[in-house]
């Protein structure tokens, strides 16, 4: 009986070390290591019972603290892209609706016969050719700077 729990409890000795992982990483003098632990920020390679090797990422020695403050900083950084590009998207559609009312104007002007206006005062007038002209100028520098 004494025997069978000695046996027992060798063999569960023997099958915890062999499932412990060894590690082998090279130290900053170019030396190789062995051991249970590499490490912090070192890269590493497990090596199993059977030999063989498999790489593994050296771990993250930042803080909580720091990397709550990365993840903020990130945060704020998305949205600010995000404001940005809405703003951006804005800009594009008034520089279209601008765009539209320029060649509409164009258009007008361009057309044949008298052309009439209303000034601030609420009077109405025909536009003079060099009047027009000038319209048709404005207007198409308005199609230059809006119209791409």
């Amino acid at each position: 009986m004494r025997s069978g729990t000695l046996l027992a409890l060798v063999l569960a000795l023997t099958a915890t070390a062999a499932q412990a992982a060894m590690y082998k990483w090279t130290d900053a003098q170019g030396n190789t290591q062995y051991g249970q632990f590499p490490p912090a920020g070192v890269e590493a390679e497990r090596i199993s019972a059977a030999g063989t090797t498999h790489k593994v990422q050296p771990q993250d020695t930042r803080s909580p603290q720091q990397r709550a403050q990365e993840l903020e900083e990130q945060r704020k950084k998305q949205h600010e892209q995000a404001t940005e590009a809405a703003a951006a998207q804005e800009q594009a559609e008034l520089r279209q609706q601008a765009c539209a009312i320029a060649r509409k104007n164009l258009a007008v002007l361009q057309e044949g016969g008298h052309h009439r206006v209303r000034l601030p005062d609420g009077t109405v007038t025909y536009l003079s050719d060099e009047q027009k002209k000038e319209r048709i100028a404005k207007a198409n520098q308005q199609v230059k700077n809006n119209c791409d």
